[in-house]
């Protein structure tokens, strides 16, 4: 029965190969552990990615689900699973450990944590949020950011350069201590 059942999924893999030389972008993936994917081969997938262990791609629109996944180039629609990562991500990311994107609009939801280079849109987790630029807002119970233009919510709240405001037992912002509140508005 096993033999079988690992015939088929061999001849499927090869199909979906030959069809995914031709054809660099697919509907659906399903991915194992890149490269073992169903089709192998596709850099593009517009509509769906599984990922079993873990997928990377370079470009996804839709819905990118599973355990480990990574778009190399640009992302296009949502991305959940338990860690998620992005070069360019244009929706919102949820994830279990965390979320990382050098650059994303939309927001990042996490348990862990979550990183970005630059957001245009929400961190929340429980646990840590870091922006080397943040546009809107951050809640968790430690944010970070270089440069804030929005609102951080927090225990410990740290910007080095600030033109927002922070709400938390200590913030830091411009080189000072800040027990509570700040605002540079």
């Amino acid at each position: 029965m096993f033999k079988k059942i690992a015939i088929i999924v061999v001849a499927l893999m090869m199909m979906a190969s030959a069809s995914a030389a031709e054809d660099k972008e697919v509907p659906f993936l399903l991915s194992i552990i890149t490269p073992i994917a169903i089709p192998m081969g596709a850099d593009n997938v517009n509509g769906m990615r599984l990922n079993l262990i873990y997928g990377s791609n370079k470009n996804v629109g839709g819905v990118d689900f599973g355990l480990i996944q990574q778009i190399t180039g640009k992302g296009d629609g949502t991305q959940i699973g338990a860690l998620n990562i992005a070069e360019s991500m244009d929706g919102p990311q949820f994830g279990i450990i965390g979320n990382n994107a050098k650059n994303i609009n939309g927001p990042q939801i996490a348990v862990g944590g979550n990183n970005a280079d630059k957001i245009d849109g929400a961190q929340l987790s429980i646990l840590f949020n870091y922006a080397a630029e943040l546009g809107e807002l951050q809640f968790s119970i430690i944010n970070r950011t270089l440069n804030l233009g929005g609102i951080q919510v927090g225990l410990f709240n740290f910007a080095d350069k600030s033109g927002g405001t922070q709400v938390g037992l200590l913030n830091f912002a411009n080189g000072k201590m800040i027990p509570f509140y700040y605002s540079n508005k």
